[in-house]
């Protein structure tokens, strides 16, 4: 908002009409030429825009990169590697290694090629259905209030943001829908919902 508010004011500044409005302003007791006065305000009404665009700058990526505001319920294998194992290792030290490895534990892999049973292969299939199609993680449904907010700020310290979850869970949506499968609905159905993008209502 207060972004807002300072781009309303800044836009309606123009370097023209500061450089021609401005020198009649000016008390004669500067000691100036109105020449130099007039190019000197130019150039300040161009460093005021281009602070404006910064602002603007700034104001876009804060919304885009919107803190984490829940736990991913469901990840694509690769994902998880990709968007929490592997940023952990490139901030060492950043990220306590024994909180890492706990948020690990906290997903379960979901493996169809490694189902140990066909009754274990048939219940993987009816609690996710997209194992059919990729391996998963899944957060651990006993997880506590308490723990979700602890492993949030994990989370969170990695750098996984909350575009990252939207942007994951499209990916797991555009999955399914390119696929073959005859039960894609029932797919489609048993995936979390993606959550609005910031700035949309």
């Amino acid at each position: 908002m207060k972004n807002e508010r300072l781009m309303d004011v800044l836009s309606t500044v123009s370097p023209a009409y500061v450089a021609e409005a401005a020198p009649g302003n000016i008390p004669k007791r500067t000691g100036k030429s109105p020449r130099i006065v007039k190019r000197l305000l130019a150039v300040a009404a161009v460093l005021v825009l281009l602070v404006a665009a910064a602002v603007a700058t700034i104001g876009i990526s804060a919304e885009e990169e919107q803190p984490l505001q829940e736990m991913p319920v469901i990840l694509l294998r690769e994902d998880f590697d990709r968007l929490i194992v592997q940023r952990a290792q490139e901030i060492d030290g950043l990220v306590d290694t024994h909180d890492l490895n706990r948020l690990q534990a906290m997903y379960e892999f979901q493996i169809l090629a490694e189902a140990r049973t066909e009754k274990h292969k048939k219940f993987m299939l009816e609690k996710f259905p997209i194992v059919a199609l990729a391996d998963i993680r899944n957060l651990d449904e006993t997880i506590t209030d308490v723990e979700t907010e602890y492993y949030l700020e994990v989370l969170r310290s990695i750098g996984f943001t909350q575009n990252d979850l939207i942007e994951c869970y499209e990916r797991m949506y555009e999955l399914v829908e390119n696929s073959d499968v005859e039960n894609k609905e029932e797919i489609l159905a048993s995936l979390p919902e993606i959550p609005e993008r910031p700035g949309e209502e």
